[in-house]
């Protein structure tokens, strides 16, 4: 049908995109449409391009000593090179000779000797081609590593292809220098046949072209061989258990795109089925598997959620701590509270452990049976050493303490384990924690075991009965998309399950609308204080993704996007003026560690601009162990625009498992702007909890317009309220304008008078202004709805007015009346809004067979998702008798034109005036079901 004001017309195609009823007879045939919409992608684009190769990612070496990962000196690199000595990375791709350039970062400093010392650019060996040099190594560099130019011998664009690089040191005396990266640039220029679009399929061949759906790619990662700038990777609906590298990188104006086409469920998964069932004993099962991750590394998944390893108390287990041991008297140790909040791997249950000695080295531990408090009698009565091999976790006093156990004895009311501490139990053994890692604890529905020796996996299903009636997978692979040293590559709609994603060394990388389930895994962690030793330093490496997804670089941007489930952290910002905004994440760091849902990262201390001018906005963040928010040693910015900015967050549902943190946590950082934000539900374990946490030297920081309240209580019969906890003798912070509702602070409407002053250790003191405190007096100040945590004001409310214009922040608090109020609202103008503003759908994993629902014009898909028309000018949504649902339009390069969330019950129309004449795809999505109508435009 075509619609007299707007000339749109309704195709209904096939699952393979073609044609299957014209509604309008005199409208443009679909093949002349696709000649059009071709016609609009052809280009000649130019534009610099580069590849940056860390050192750590080397593929072989020879000489020299690997710097292992440790978060205290993150540079990680290739230390004391000398002569003979060689780094080989294998897979770089020159492309068309479009580089032009390399350069190197090294350092020189003490105890180096690099006179008479060269670095040769070979190619693929040791006595390959010489491709570039560096005759003289720099005797004198700035502190850090810096680059330095290597001199190619001919023109560099002679270098084509795909090859292994060496950095091949020669001459000097002793050790010559580190290598921390090396990097390629040069120019790209991209041609009209540059650009395909490819398809892709789980029942695929890889042997075809790839360039028509009937005839698609069976692997992505072959699409992504192919793919030149400006090409498009269409993937049909199923699950994809690869790692995805593109061999080129994108341009400005004619990015790389991924995307799941017509928004099909598409899943990039780091696992692999485990078959082969037999059973072991009773309901317990047992399979071959022949591959792991790492000693207490391997993640199990069934029908596409975490299952546990054997473990006591069993995750699901109702046990409080005993009351008598230091340490367990307060805290979060039932995880059924947040149940159907959080992910269960984010709180389950605990047992008090304690009274026992440790340290770094070795710890010895006693658990308890109590008689008045019971605990779980799998920790009882245990022949010798039963727990040998074991670890035992404790949500200790700042993070989790894990140790592997070594010796055991048990008996009816004492149970004894003893062993070596990993270097993140270092003085405290007494606390909240758990067993895992016996075959014996295994006694439970969804509980699993690896026995190393035998390569074979134990597995009690859910719900009893075989495996075989599951979908059983084990993790495989880190990185389900490598996407380190890209730039302009762009991935849409696809989701991931148990591995992760790198940006490294990324450059204006778009990830949007994607959904990333359990991007990391692991039960061992190293942290700062020492040295890695023993079996716990299995390499921590947060660029390849081991901790999360990792994004450095500049001008990456994740958006309408969630993260659901890591060990460690969900994203890690590094880099600079990245971006994450409109997301939802949640159950990150399960460990207990130094990390969150977002953690800002610097890496290089000898960067002043590392880390600097990255941005979290919009997004909803919560059940994290510690802090939601972390943010480590961030150098403090020289202009504003490179400030780390938190806004527009809500950030929910946080630090319940350490005894000190805060929803937002800062070591060392300086001139941070949080503005905008909810901040609420923190389950500190004092008296007082903390919304922000600023220590170790954090200064300057720039905190206003913000709400924070208490929210669901973790501990019943305790009168607890929020406060800061800031750096003592801080002149520089600047505090103001927020809303503290129970909070710590005595509940008042006047001013403080100093400006700037200082912020008191464990409160506000001096220096905040504007602020409007309540404890039990809400009432008084004339909120719209305090019952439902809604604190802007209502007309008579003594907050209006009653504040003043901050010097030197009069471009940050202008009001029309020249009269602030105070707290975080000012009353008559929009009330700000924070967190993601999308519903969070349930996964649909593994995929359903059936991908899309197509209609012809004016058809009504009702029953189970709200009804869709073509109505003059637009698309008319009818949703009164439907939940909640998102709508979204893009156009075939993927680019999104329209995406909106629509709450419980509403309808919407969507005016297509202003579209140009294309194709386009309209995709609902309600629950589990969606609908995908295809539209073309004419005028």
């Amino acid at each position: 049908m075509t619609r007299e004001n707007e000339g749109v017309v309704i195709y209904t195609l096939n699952m393979k995109g073609r044609i299957m009823r014209i509604v309008n007879r005199n409208a443009v045939t679909f093949a002349s449409m696709l000649v059009m919409f071709a016609s609009t992608i052809a280009f000649a684009v130019t534009g610099p391009v580069s590849l940056t190769i860390e050192a750590e990612h080397f593929s072989s070496k020879q000489g020299g000593v690997f710097d292992p990962p440790k978060d205290k000196e993150p540079r990680l690199g290739v230390k004391s090179l000398a002569n003979g000595n060689w780094v080989r990375f294998d897979s770089v791709n020159f492309m068309n000779g479009e580089y032009d350039s390399i350069y190197i970062s090294l350092w020189t400093g003490n105890p180096y000797n690099p006179a008479g010392g060269s670095i040769q650019v070979k190619l693929d060996s040791p006595t390959g081609t010489v491709i570039a040099t560096i005759p003289s190594i720099p005797t004198t560099m700035p502190y850090g590593y810096a680059y330095s130019t290597i001199l190619p011998p001919k023109p560099l664009t002679a270098t084509t292809g795909v090859h292994s690089v060496l950095l091949c040191l020669a001459g000097g005396s002793g050790p010559l220098c580190d290598i921390d990266r090396f990097r390629l640039a040069g120019t790209l220029t991209t041609t009209p046949t540059d650009a395909q679009t490819y398809y892709v399929a789980a029942d695929g061949d890889d042997n075809a072209d790839g360039l028509d759906i009937a005839r698609p790619f069976k692997t992505i990662q072959k699409a992504a061989t192919v793919m030149r700038p400006g090409s498009i990777c269409n993937i049909r609906q199923g699950i994809y258990r690869e790692t995805v590298k593109p061999l080129w990188t994108g341009v400005a104006g004619a990015p790389l795109i991924f995307q799941a086409y017509n928004g099909e469920n598409v899943v990039i998964s780091g696992a692999d089925l485990v078959t082969g069932w037999s059973v072991h004993s009773g309901s317990i099962y047992q399979a071959p598997m022949n591959w792991t991750i790492g000693r207490y590394n391997d993640q199990v998944l069934v029908d596409g959620k975490m299952a546990w390893v054997a473990r006591a108390p069993n995750v699901d287990e109702d046990y409080n701590p005993n009351p008598f041991l230091t340490f367990c008297t307060a805290g979060v140790y039932k995880w059924k509270g947040w149940q159907n909040q959080l992910e269960p791997v984010a709180i389950p249950s605990l047992v008090c452990v304690g009274g026992g000695s440790g340290s770094v080295s070795s710890f010895n531990m006693p658990i308890n049976q109590d008689g008045s408090n019971p605990l779980p009698a799998a920790l009882f009565n245990r022949p010798g050493n039963f727990f040998s091999g074991g670890l035992i976790s404790l949500r200790n006093y700042w993070y989790s303490g894990i140790g592997e156990i070594t010796s055991s004895t048990s008996s009816a009311t004492n149970t004894s384990v003893s062993g070596r501490g990993t270097n993140s139990m270092w003085s405290v053994t007494t606390g909240p924690g758990f067993i895992s890692y016996v075959l014996g604890l295994l006694d439970a529905p969804n509980e699993w075991y690896r026995d190393s020796a035998s390569k074979t996996l134990y597995l009690w299903a859910p719900g009893g009965g075989g495996p075989s009636s599951h979908l059983v997978e084990a993790k495989k692979r880190i990185l389900g998309f490598d996407l380190r040293g890209k730039q302009y590559v762009n991935l849409i709609g696809i989701r991931t399950i148990a591995t992760s994603l790198s940006l490294e060394n990324a450059n204006n990388c778009i990830i949007d609308g994607c959904h990333f389930k359990y991007v990391c895994h692991r039960d061992t962690y190293n942290w700062w204080e020492a040295g890695c030793e023993g079996f716990w330093c299995n390499p921590f490496d947060p660029y390849t993704g081991d901790a999360g997804i990792f994004v450095s670089g500049s001008n990456n941007v994740i958006k309408n996007s969630s993260v659901i489930g890591s060990a460690l952290s969900g994203i890690i910002l590094n880099g600079q003026h990245n971006t994450v905004t409109n997301c939802r994440i949640h159950s990150c760091d399960y460990i207990a560690n130094y990390q969150a849902g977002v953690y800002f990262m610097r890496r290089d201390r000898g960067d002043p601009n590392d880390g600097l001018g990255n941005v979290v906005s919009h997004s909803s963040i919560k059940g994290c162990s510690r802090a939601n928010i972390q943010i480590g040693q961030a150098a403090t910015p020289s202009i504003p625009a490179d400030r780390i900015r938190i806004e527009y967050c809500d950030l929910g549902l946080a630090a319940y498992g350490s005894n000190e943190t805060g929803n937002i946590a800062a070591q060392a950082s300086g001139q941070v702007e949080v503005s905008h934000n909810w901040m609420h539900d923190i389950g500190f374990l004092q008296n007082c909890d903390i919304a922000l946490e600023y220590d170790q030297g954090a200064r300057g920081w720039i905190i206003h317009h913000n709400v924070c309240w208490k929210g669901t209580p973790l501990l019943s019969g305790v009168k607890e309220g929020l406060h800061f906890f800031l750096d003592f003798g801080d002149a520089d912070a600047k505090v103001y304008n927020n809303t503290w509702i129970n909070s710590c602070e005595p509940a008042r409407g006047a001013l403080d008078t100093a400006w700037p002053g200082y912020i008191a250790d464990g409160g506000i003191g001096h220096g905040a202004l504007n602020m409007l405190y309540a404890r039990d007096d809400t009432a008084k100040w004339m909120f719209a709805n305090a019952k439902n945590n809604d604190y802007s004001l209502r007309a008579g409310s003594p907050a209006i007015n009653a504040g003043k214009i901050l010097p030197g922040l009069t471009a940050e608090t202008t009001v029309p009346d020249g009269h602030p109020d105070l707290g975080a609202y000012e009353f008559g103008q929009p009330v700000w809004r924070a967190g993601a503003d999308w519903p969070e759908l349930p996964w649909m994993y593994p995929p359903n067979s059936s991908s899309t629902i197509n209609a012809g014009t004016g058809a009504k898909i009702q029953g189970f998702m709200p009804a869709v028309t073509i109505v003059p000018n637009g698309i008319r949504i009818y949703g009164k008798s439907s939940g909640s649902y998102r709508t979204m339009i893009t156009d075939l390069t993927g680019r999104t034109i329209l995406l909106r969330n629509v709450l419980k019950g509403n309808d919407i129309f969507i005016p297509t005036s202003s579209y140009t004449t294309g194709l386009y795809i309209t995709r609902i999505v309600s629950g589990k079901k969606e609908i995908t109508r295809k539209i073309i435009i004419k005028r």
